[in-house]
């Protein structure tokens, strides 16, 4: 790992943008508008990283219509809210993602097994599986 300034400002997007869907590609176009170059795969690297430590879990995007995942587009939640409170620090106005949060863990808990999706305009939280069952939360 050679960019350790990186990597920290990453863990701060991830803490900030928890249950957002974003790809290591918009990221990469966005620093680029900052003059700052760094390739999509390093960011996919450097998440990767994140997800080993189990500090972050990455929650695949899943197409309702055509019934397949999409390479891009996933969400994450961190594996503890307090970590991620320690980095960002408390607001209330972040409730609702940590609450997300907690949700995913839970369920993740439970033995399900997560994906995200979006269905016309609706974003779906999780599609949640286990065995033959099947639901999703909005």
């Amino acid at each position: 790992m050679r960019n350790s300034n990186f990597l920290e400002k990453r863990v701060q997007f991830l803490a900030d943008n928890i249950g957002r869907l974003f790809s290591s590609e918009k990221i990469s176009d966005f620093l680029k508008s900052q003059h700052v170059k760094i390739a999509p795969g390093v960011i996919q690297n450097y998440t990767e990283y994140l997800r080993n430590a189990f500090i972050i879990h990455e929650v695949n995007r899943f197409d309702m219509i055509g019934k397949r995942i999409f390479e891009s587009g996933n969400k994450f939640y961190f594996e503890n809210t307090d970590i991620r409170n320690v980095i960002t620090g408390y607001n209330v106005r972040d409730l609702g993602k940590l609450l997300e949060n907690v949700v995913y863990n839970h369920l993740l808990f439970l033995g399900f097994e997560m994906k995200v999706g979006i269905l016309n305009t609706q974003e779906i939280d999780f599609i949640c599986t286990r065995g033959e069952k099947c639901f999703t939360c909005r």
